[in-house]
């Protein structure tokens, strides 16, 4: 019984620090992922895993050119490979319209 209070409080604990702690910076950015370029499987096929300007890695859309993003993110080329993604843009909040 002690593992599972044990287990539960570890699972809030973490839960609260991701959130405290800003956790998914919104937007299109999609899972966190760990291998860098397309070879993540927690991207889906028209992602790759891409560090954010957190130093963060997450799952972001492909683009080939501006036109591919939202407004509230700029298609850049990414640290590994030819390829390019979606990245959020700096200090942009994707709730504000005028982002």
């Amino acid at each position: 019984m002690q593992v599972v209070r044990a287990a539960v409080a570890l699972s809030l604990f973490s839960l609260a620090a991701f959130v405290a702690c800003g956790g998914h910076p919104g937007g299109t950015v999609g899972s966190p992922c760990y291998d860098l370029g397309d070879n993540d499987p927690d991207c889906y096929p028209d992602e790759i895993c891409e560090t954010i300007e957190n130093g963060d890695r997450y799952c972001l859309r492909r683009c080939n050119d501006q036109g591919d993003c939202d407004a509230y993110e700029e298609c850049n080329g990414t640290k590994k490979g030819k390829d390019k993604a979606c990245h959020p843009k700096l200090g942009c909040d994707p709730e504000d319209p005028g982002c």
